[in-house]
C-alpha cells in the first residue's frame, strides 16, 4: 500500500506559482526517466467496482461515524502535552 505524506513548501519562483513549478519538476523528472505512464485499466475497474459497492451497501447508509473531529484533536493535544510537561 502506498503511504501518502502531505507537505507544505514555499518556493519563490518568478512567473510561476508553486503548484505549477512542482508540476513541471515532476513532469521533467518522470519524462526524463524514460518511463511512460501506462494506466492499469483492470486495477481501475476493480477499484471503481469496490467503491461503488461501498457506496451502495446498506450498512454504509445506516451507519454514521461516532466521533467528532474536535474530539480527535483534543485527544492528540492531550497526549503530546503530557510528554512535554
Amino acid at each position: 500500500m502506498v503511504k501518502m505524506i502531505r507537505k507544505q513548501i514555499h518556493i519563490e519562483v518568478r512567473g510561476l506559482n508553486e503548484a505549477e513549478w512542482i508540476r513541471q519538476a515532476f513532469d521533467h523528472r518522470i519524462g526524463g526517466a524514460g518511463v511512460p505512464f501506462v494506466p492499469d485499466t483492470a486495477a481501475w475497474e476493480e477499484a471503481r467496482a469496490f467503491m461503488l459497492e461501498l457506496c451502495s451497501s446498506e450498512s454504509a447508509a445506516r451507519e454514521s461515524r461516532q466521533w467528532r473531529r474536535e474530539d480527535l484533536y483534543e485527544e492528540r493535544i492531550g497526549r503530546y502535552s503530557r510528554h512535554r510537561g
